[in-house]
């Protein structure tokens, strides 16, 4: 009888276990790549490099930066332009403080009257993206930070004699960068970028994020404040804007991008007898021009009513006459200028927000 091979079963099942889990391996390099590629998106780096997984709202709930509330003291003095409130001599300042809307309360306001403050600024809308009130705009959080009633804030305020001013956190905006990435400014790893503080940014380039910042300053100026502090109104300048893509908006000068938003903003408002005023620095005064922010001296001179800067006291009178095209001494020049101070001076004869 002829001999035959007989298998041998041992190597036979160590075969069929390797591709089996070749197989298991093979799979799970799969789903691993397929995690990195859709998680990548929600990478966030820091301004120091750092970086760590951010998921959307939803998914993950995570913790946005606390900001610190500023409750700076202001001067500000009344819109030369006529307005029934409040009523204060010209040249005379104005103290005033800045309040989260949750702060105005009826003892609140009754101290500032007390105190002889009167003019108020509220932060309507904050660097989180956070908003004092329920808006209109199609990408305004669908609820208001403090679930205060604005209006009746604004009423109770005016009733008695306070000039009042609503700040906004244009660009700056920590909410609506992490729950709608398409409006984010992001890195070349398609992350949300981050500035030095964290927060994020939404991107200027977008004319619907111009529309809706646009869109929130007309509706303040309807309820009837005095003035709008337009903060942050530019590109960002701080952290490591260097990762920041802009795609096919790259070739479009910042300059251009911020001019467009400030006129159509001033458009915007100009039927209610609004000032507008916008925050920005000396390198913007003195050098005509800021290109990281894109911020320029004639757009100020064009379309803001007031300019808040951080600057002392002997630097006024040089800021005041570049604001004014080299009129020095101006009336209207130094109504227009507020120093942004570190502490309140002795001299309280001129215009000065303290953060």
């Amino acid at each position: 009888m002829g001999q035959y091979y007989k298998p041998h079963r041992g190597r036979s099942r160590f075969q069929t276990f390797l591709r089996v889990f070749l197989i298991i391996l093979i799979v799970v390099l799969l789903l691993a790549i397929a995690a990195f590629l859709y998680l990548k998106r929600y990478m966030v780096y820091g301004a120091d490099g750092s970086a760590h997984l951010e998921l959307p709202v939803g998914v993950q709930e995570s913790v946005s930066p606390s900001p610190v509330l500023q409750s700076p003291s202001v001067v500000i003095e009344p819109s030369p332009s006529p307005s029934p409130s409040p009523s204060v001599s010209s040249g005379e300042p104005t103290y005033a403080k800045l309040y989260a809307p949750s702060e105005l309360t009826k003892s609140a306001v009754s101290r500032a009257v007390t105190a002889k403050e009167n003019a108020v600024v509220i932060d309507v809308k904050t660097i989180n993206g956070k908003l004092a009130y329920s808006s209109d705009q199609e990408l305004a959080p669908k609820t208001s930070a403090s679930g205060t009633d604005l209006k009746t804030i604004l009423a109770d305020l005016k009733e008695q004699g306070l000039y009042c001013a609503a700040r906004i956190s244009c660009f700056r905006d920590n909410t609506l960068s992490k729950t709608d990435f398409s409006y984010s400014l992001v890195t070349s790893e398609n992350s949300r970028w981050l500035d030095s503080d964290r927060y994020g940014w939404i991107n200027p380039y977008s004319q619907d994020v111009q529309d809706y910042i646009t869109g929130i300053a007309k509706e303040l100026a309807q309820m009837g404040f005095n003035e709008i502090i337009l903060d942050h109104c530019g590109f960002p300048d701080s952290g490591r804007i260097s990762r920041i893509v802009y795609g096919s908006d790259a070739g479009i000068p910042f300059s251009q991008t911020i001019e467009h938003f400030c006129r159509q903003t001033k458009e915007a408002v100009s039927p209610y007898n609004v000032a507008l005023s916008v925050v920005t620095d000396k390198t913007t005064l003195q050098d005509g021009e800021n290109k990281e922010t894109g911020q320029t001296r004639e757009m100020l001179q064009n379309y803001a009513d007031r300019v808040y800067v951080s600057a002392a006291a002997s630097q006024r009178d040089t800021l005041a006459q570049d604001i004014s095209g080299g009129t020095a001494g101006e009336q209207n020049a130094e109504w227009k200028l507020v120093s942004i101070l570190s502490s309140s001076p002795s001299e309280k004869s001129f215009s000065y927000m303290v953060k």
